[in-house]
């Protein structure tokens, strides 16, 4: 039952995603780094982040998927991250053509396990 909770969820995420504005697939990756930055006194971009390595993913010139710790579904995004991170799952990463840190450092849009 939760598997077709989930799938069910997951197709909503993607349909309405394809709706209201198109993402950027990195495709299925391994949690090699996780990065959790609170406030930096340096004024530094990636202040109140959580982000993630997604080189080698399918996303071309991304090489960190980011998320702010005021996004709702930040505690839940990273709590998933850290569960696959420590089982060794892969997790398939979507992040935004547009929303970004900085070169190379777009936000997420969603992760799925």
């Amino acid at each position: 039952m939760k598997n077709i909770i989930n799938t069910y969820l997951l197709a909503m995420l993607v349909l309405t995603s394809n709706i209201a504005a198109a993402y950027e697939s990195c495709g299925t990756i391994a949690v090699k780094d996780i990065t959790v930055q609170a406030t930096r006194t340096n004024g530094d971009a990636s202040a109140n982040t959580m982000r993630i390595n997604v080189r080698g993913g399918d996303c071309e010139g991304v090489n960190y998927a980011y998320l702010k710790n005021t996004h709702a579904a930040y505690s839940s995004t990273l709590s998933l991250l850290l569960a696959a991170q420590a089982t060794g799952d892969m997790v398939f990463v979507a992040v935004s053509p547009t929303e970004s840190l900085a070169n190379g450092v777009r936000e997420i849009e969603f992760i799925t396990k």
